[in-house]
């Protein structure tokens, strides 16, 4: 009876160690990809323990899979008993996938009773006539002096940064990649990222058409930074989770929310066009070295899998550059953050076509323009972009079934919108969606119907900063400085003025440091915004 009885006592004491640990289930325990119209499949890491269970590290193949988390969480992650994170995985590389490769898997690191958990992945389709293209080349300085260590990006369909290689001692690369239509830039310390056609964004790069079983030759020339005290920082954020992405660029270009008159696009430096380039890191952060003029730019970030936006403060962003904030650059400005919404276009329909202005001529004379497939059936979110190509034309892939309108959007002009046009399980590719894009032809300023007080910037101050307004339509105006105590302390503007965009500088050299508001009164409206003064 003692022995039996010190038997149980051990049996139950090991089962309650056995469930007081943590313990991770995947729900699905495995995923398929049906076909190109289901790449994306979601994952909930679950702790069916009761203690704290963490998630170490992922392991796959980043050739084939995209892997985010819908919460604010970086690795390691951990998740409480009874708790769940949510992961997505999407199938990116299929191109690169061969038809005898039918299954793959994701290792799921963590401290639970599997430390190692497996996600079964099988693949139910493929391409075998994708096969690779080969492209090379030679990255040199403005004297075609070769450069070592450069790295070359490739961004597939001008959109996806699907891989990269450095140079070797001479300045040379060479690379297979599925064939299809790339833009390629070059990046080195101490030059300006630069694209191939010699232009300093994707927007103006020229695409190299690439097909199977062929080799071609895309040759650089990186234009060696000037010293400057300008530069631009900050962050880019997936604004669904909170998280920072991990790659991508940033493209700072010259503008205003006024037209103004275009510039030849062929420059041997990028102070000439007021464009810059530069990479997103691994922990989200971007840093634009050295700009050659103070102005006005954009601040406009792209990430595999999200919509391209632009800076907007306080913390926001915007699609399209009527809603984003066109930021003075004089010396170094930090927090210029971005945050991205998600791209859902994981699908396999094409809308191709040209862009063409006045009605008749194909755009050919300016190429700085970015198209979006907007969804009708999703509120017009976008779904998916591209860029013209060489000769007018457009493709955006990647876009699942639904109803669509394409729009053309170019800094300073109105958009341009196509009529409704459908992907169906009938019919995937959709070709000859022209689209005529109107120019602000006469250089008006493009006018929001509403009044608008924009946030001051920078903010805080020291000692000035710049104020902008917006007026529908000419008033009386008055744009003042008053206290926390809501005493005026200073007049900006007080008079008539016509419809149109304004911008003041209000210098607090003679003031302390503190809260203070903005007040504009236009006509009988009332706007109001808080700037802080820090000394």
């Amino acid at each position: 009876m003692f022995k039996i009885s010190i038997f149980s006592i051990l049996f139950i004491f090991n089962v309650n160690l056995l469930f007081a640990q943590p313990h991770l289930k995947l729900e699905p325990g495995e995923i398929e990809f049906e076909n190109v119209f289901n790449r994306l499949k979601n994952v909930y890491l679950i702790n069916n323990g009761d203690q704290t269970l963490t998630i170490d590290s992922l392991h796959y193949d980043s050739t084939y899979f995209f892997v985010r988390f819908n919460s604010p969480q970086y690795l390691p992650i951990s998740i409480n008993p009874g708790d769940s994170v949510s992961m997505d995985c999407i199938f990116a590389g299929y191109y690169y996938l061969p038809s005898s490769e039918t299954e793959d898997t994701i290792y799921i690191y963590n401290n639970g009773t599997n430390p190692v958990k497996i996600l079964q992945t099988s693949i139910d389709y493929s391409d075998d006539n994708f096969g690779h293209a080969t492209i090379n080349g030679q990255i040199s300085d403005s004297a075609l002096s070769p450069i070592s260590g450069a790295r070359v990006y490739f961004f597939y369909n001008g959109s996806y940064i699907i891989n990269s290689t450095l140079t070797d001692q001479n300045g040379n690369y060479s690379i297979n990649v599925p064939p299809g239509n790339y833009k390629i830039c070059a990046r080195k310390d101490s030059f300006y990222v630069t694209f191939y056609g010699q232009q300093f964004d994707p927007f103006d790069a020229q695409f190299l058409a690439s097909q199977k079983d062929s080799q071609y030759t895309a040759n650089i020339s990186l234009v060696r930074m000037a010293n400057t005290s300008i530069s631009v920082s900050g962050v880019a954020y997936d604004s669904t989770s909170g998280a920072h992405l991990t790659k991508g660029i940033v493209v700072v270009r010259k503008g205003t929310h006024t037209p103004t008159k275009m510039v030849p696009k062929i420059s041997s430096s990028p102070g000439d066009l007021g464009i810059y380039t530069e990479f997103i890191n691994l922990n989200g952060s971007y840093t634009i070295n050295n700009l050659i003029q103070p102005a006005y730019y954009f601040v406009q970030s792209f990430s595999d899998y999200f919509v391209p936006s632009y800076y907007r403060t306080p913390d926001s962003s915007s699609t399209f550059w009527q809603n984003a904030d066109s930021v003075f650059l004089d010396n170094q400005q930090a927090d210029v953050n971005v945050h991205m919404p998600r791209d859902s276009s994981i699908g396999g329909g094409t809308i191709s076509g040209t862009v063409a202005t006045g009605g008749t001529n194909v755009l050919s004379s300016f190429n700085d323009v970015i198209l979006y497939a907007q969804s009708t059936d999703y509120n017009s979110a976008p779904f998916n972009f591209a860029f013209i190509k060489n000769n007018g034309t457009y493709s955006i892939p990647y876009l699942p079934y639904g109803n669509y309108k394409i729009m053309a959007q170019r800094i300073g002009y109105d958009n341009a919108l196509s009529s409704t046009v459908t992907i169906s399980t009938s019919d995937t590719v959709i070709s000859g969606v022209n689209i005529n894009f109107i120019t602000s032809a006469t250089g008006d300023p493009i006018i929001p119907n509403d009044i608008k007080l924009y946030q001051n910037f920078p903010n805080p101050f020291n000692p000035s900063t710049r104020i902008k307004y917006t007026l529908p339509q000419g008033t009386d105006v008055t744009l003042r400085v008053m206290n926390i105590l809501g005493q005026q302390v200073a007049v900006l503007m007080k008079g008539f003025q016509n419809a149109g965009t304004y911008e003041i500088q209000f210098n607090g050299e003679q003031m302390s440091s503190g809260v203070y508001f903005v007040q504009l009164i236009a006509g009988n409206v009332s706007k109001v915004r808080k700037i802080v003064l820090l000394k």
